[in-house]
């Protein structure tokens, strides 16, 4: 009986001491859990819902060979970086790298990276137009001003619109006639002509690419970027492509480089209205001839930039002028009258 008693007295302990652990379970259960759930309302209250950006107006990459990829991602890159930074201070090398390489990539007529040139344009579109913008306005808002949104639009090539916008909102551009640069490739340095807080004249130099089997050095050109800062970024605000033609209040007016070599001496001149002079002659040779002769040696060698249009030429004492900018083997040949050269050899006196 005693046995009995015990045995009961053991059961009702254990049961005791059993409730007693779950409890202290449950307890210490519900007080950890309540730093996180506290953790989560806390989070909730103070995190913010992220900044939907646009959809870039670039291609997709994917399916291109590395070499396309390549310039569609760099262009892609560089857009993310003018969209989203903001300049705070002095106009800096990486704007106008960026700039100009987005810029020309606007342009460029073999552009693969803003346009889809598998797009077939509406009936109606003129003659020459192959590429459709993935999306002109988000394309255009980060990197032209107003005006030079509509000097972009401005822009022709033989004749014709270089952008051209469809009835239907969609815009088209001019497809790779008379073109044979990316010039997004070609800057080599830059200058500031002029700044203030929220403006700057930019003279950037470049080299255009030569001919494929042309292995001499690239002749150097110059063009102007007038930038202004909108929205804390810096924007092009007027750009004249090398290879587009503009109305005149678009147009503009790039200095004059002329320097002279004669074997022995050479000299770059300043005065512009010798400059002109000179570049006047370079533009009125004509009928010119292709030749086998090769420059005479006692030629006076011209190197001139005017308004993008690169001259190399060599003018002999009888007034023969050699153009030497892509001679290989073969010149072509002008004759104009003997004062040129004699005018030439002043100035180098």
């Amino acid at each position: 009986m005693w046995k009995n008693r015990l045995l009961c007295l053991g059961l009702v302990l254990c049961l005791l001491l059993a409730g007693c652990s779950a409890q202290r379970g449950e307890s210490e259960s519900s007080q950890s859990s309540e730093p996180d759930s506290q953790s989560s309302e806390s989070g909730s209250q103070t995190s913010e819902p992220a900044e939907e950006k646009p959809a870039l107006p670039i291609q997709d990459s994917t399916g291109w060979s590395e070499g396309m990829a390549q310039i569609i991602e760099t262009a892609a890159e560089y857009f993310i970086e003018q969209r989203d930074g903001v300049s705070d201070g002095e106009l800096t090398e990486a704007d106008v790298t960026r700039l100009w390489y987005l810029v020309n990539t606007i342009y460029d007529a073999d552009d693969v990276a803003f346009a889809d040139e598998m797009a077939a344009p509406p009936e109606g579109v003129p003659a020459g137009i192959l590429s459709k913008f993935v999306d002109f306005d988000e394309a255009t808002r980060y990197l032209f001003t107003s005006h030079g949104l509509e000097q972009l639009l401005s822009a022709e090539m033989a004749g014709e619109p270089y952008i051209y916008q469809a009835e239907n909102g969609e815009v088209y551009h001019r497809g790779p006639y008379k073109t044979g640069y990316s010039y997004q490739n070609t800057m080599t340095g830059y200058r500031v002509v002029s700044s203030s807080p929220d403006s700057a004249q930019v003279e950037v130099s470049w080299r255009i690419a030569a001919p494929l089997d042309w292995e001499g050095e690239c002749p150097e050109a110059f063009t102007t970027l007038v930038l202004k800062r909108e929205d804390n970024r810096w924007k092009v605000d007027s750009y004249n492509f090398p290879e587009a033609s503009y109305p005149e209040e678009f147009t503009i007016t790039e200095e004059i480089r002329v320097k002279l070599t004669d074997g022995v001496q050479e000299t770059t001149l300043s005065d512009a209205a010798e400059k002109e002079q000179i570049v006047a002659r370079l533009r009125g040779l004509t009928l010119g001839t292709v030749v086998q002769e090769a420059p005479a040696q006692d030629c006076i060698a011209i190197e001139a930039v005017d308004n993008g249009a690169v001259y190399h030429r060599s003018v002999a004492p009888d007034g023969r002028v050699w153009d030497t900018l892509y001679a290989d083997g073969e010149w072509v040949l002008y004759q104009a009258d003997s004062s040129f050269y004699q005018g030439l050899q002043s100035l180098l006196a």
